[in-house]
């Protein structure tokens, strides 16, 4: 069995995802888990805390790897 976090970004703030991985250890949940988020909101330092806590699984999302694209479609640097 494996658990999914459902919402887009459960990494945004990287301090209730420790709190997250805190509470998860704490309480001794032996449950494996996956989460969607940003490739820039996650560090090798929180990917690996995450990992302790059971995370077997990140999925990030990809707009385009044309800069043209992504120019087109609106999307920036605080999207």
């Amino acid at each position: 069995m494996k658990s999914h976090f459902r919402g887009d970004t459960l990494t945004l703030d990287n301090g209730r995802m420790m709190k997250i991985r805190e509470e998860i250890k704490c309480r001794k949940v032996k449950i494996p888990w996956g989460c969607q988020t940003r490739v820039d909101r996650v560090s090798k330092k929180l990917l690996s805390m995450m990992r302790e806590a059971g995370c077997h699984e990140v999925s990030f999302g990809v707009e385009s790897g044309s800069q043209k694209i992504i120019n087109a479609i609106g999307k920036g640097d605080n999207a």
